[in-house]
C-alpha cells in the first residue's frame, strides 16, 4: 500500500480514542432526571383565576406532558366539598395523594412535640386514605424535621411505625415566594403583564436544579433521580408548561414521581440538627467539608427578593 494512502485501521483507532475520551465529558455535562411534586392544594381564589381554573390548568399541563406526580395534601386546606373535589380530580388523573400534615405546623420549632407530630400524621392519613391513589409518603411542612436529635429520631420512628417514608425533595426552590409577589402585583393591577415573573421563575428553577444536581454528583458520584418541590398555585397554573419545556430544552429527562422515589437516596436519613431541608442539602450538611458552604434555610424569600426586584425593574 502506498505510504500516502489512508490507513482504515488507523482511522478506526482514532475514532475509538475520540469517543472514549468524549463519552465521560458528555456524561459529565448531561443533565439529570427530574420528577415533579406539588404541595398545599387549596381552593382559595387567585387574583386572575378561580380555583377550578387554576387546578385544571396544572392538571392539563401535566397530562399534556404525560407526567404523573404526587400531591402532598394538608388536610385543613381541602377538608370540605370543594377541597375533596380538587383532590379527587388529581386522583382520577392518576396522580398519587400523599400526606403533608393536618394543619401545616413547623416541626422545626422548639415547641413541637413528637405527640403533636403523630396526631398531625394520623389525622391527614385518615383523610387521604379515602383516595385509591393514596401513598405512604409524608412531607414535612416547611421541610423542617425536628429541632433536636431526640425529636428528629422520634418523628422518624413514628413515620416507620405508621408505614410511612419521608417524602423528601432533592431540589427545593422558592416558587411560593414568586407566586406571592405575582399575586400581590395582580391585586394592585389586574392588567399587569406577568411575563417578567415567568422569565424570573423559569430562570430560578433552572438555577436551583443545576445547583442541587451538581451537589448531588459531588456527594454521591452519580446522577440521582431528582424530585422538585412546587406548589399548587397561580404561578404554576400560568407557567408550569414553560418550566417543563425549559428543563427539557436544557437536557433534563422527566420521570414519573413515584418511580423517582425508588432511587436509594430517598432512603437516607441525614444525622443533622436541626433536621430537614431537601435530601441533597441534608447529606451535604452531614459532611463537614460541604456544610460550611451551605446557607440556612436552604431556600427562602430572602435569597430571591432583591434579584426578583431587579428583574422586574428591567422591564
Amino acid at each position: 500500500m502506498p505510504s500516502n494512502s489512508p490507513d482504515p485501521l488507523k482511522n478506526l483507532r482514532h475514532l475509538i480514542i475520540f469517543f472514549t475520551l468524549a463519552l465521560p465529558l458528555t456524561l459529565c455535562h448531561a443533565q439529570g432526571v427530574i420528577a415533579l411534586s406539588f404541595d398545599d392544594p387549596n381552593t382559595a381564589a387567585s387574583p386572575s383565576m378561580i380555583w377550578q381554573e387554576r387546578n385544571q390548568k396544572i392538571l392539563q399541563t401535566l397530562a399534556f406532558h404525560d407526567l404523573k406526580t404526587v400531591l402532598f395534601v394538608c388536610r385543613n386546606k381541602v377538608d370540605d366539598p370543594r377541597g375533596r373535589a380538587l383532590v379527587s380530580s388529581w386522583a382520577k388523573a392518576g396522580h398519587a395523594i400523599a400526606n403533608h400534615s393536618a394543619t401545616h405546623p413547623n416541626f422545626g420549632s422548639k415547641k413541637a412535640t413528637a405527640a403533636q407530630f403523630e396526631q398531625e400524621l394520623v389525622s391527614c392519613d385518615s383523610f387521604i386514605t379515602a383516595y385509591a391513589n393514596a401513598t405512604k409518603l409524608f412531607r414535612f411542612p416547611f421541610l423542617k424535621e425536628g429541632f433536636s436529635a431526640e425529636k428528629r429520631d422520634s418523628m422518624r420512628q413514628i413515620l416507620e411505625n405508621h408505614g410511612y417514608r419521608n417524602g423528601y425533595v432533592s431540589i427545593d426552590a422558592s416558587d411560593w415566594y414568586v407566586d406571592q409577589m405575582l399575586c400581590d402585583s395582580l391585586r394592585k393591577n389586574p392588567y399587569l403583564d406577568p411575563r417578567p415573573y415567568k422569565e424570573f421563575y423559569v430562570s430560578h428553577i433552572l438555577e436551583r436544579a443545576n445547583y442541587y444536581d451538581s451537589l448531588a454528583v459531588l456527594l454521591t458520584g452519580r446522577k440521582v433521580q431528582h424530585v422538585l418541590l412546587l406548589h399548587h398555585n397561580l404561578l404554576n397554573a400560568l407557567f408550569l408548561d414553560d418550566v417543563i419545556r425549559s428543563l427539557t430544552a436544557k437536557g433534563w429527562a422527566f420521570h414519573q414521581t413515584l418511580d423517582a422515589y425508588k432511587d436509594p437516596i430517598y432512603r437516607e436519613q441525614p444525622a443533622i440538627v436541626p433536621a430537614g431541608e431537601g435530601i441533597i442539602w441534608g447529606l451535604a450538611k452531614a459532611q463537614e467539608k460541604h456544610a460550611k458552604n451551605l446557607r440556612y434555610p436552604a431556600e427562602d424569600s430572602e435569597y430571591e427578593a432583591e434579584r426578583l426586584l431587579r428583574a422586574l425593574q428591567k422591564q
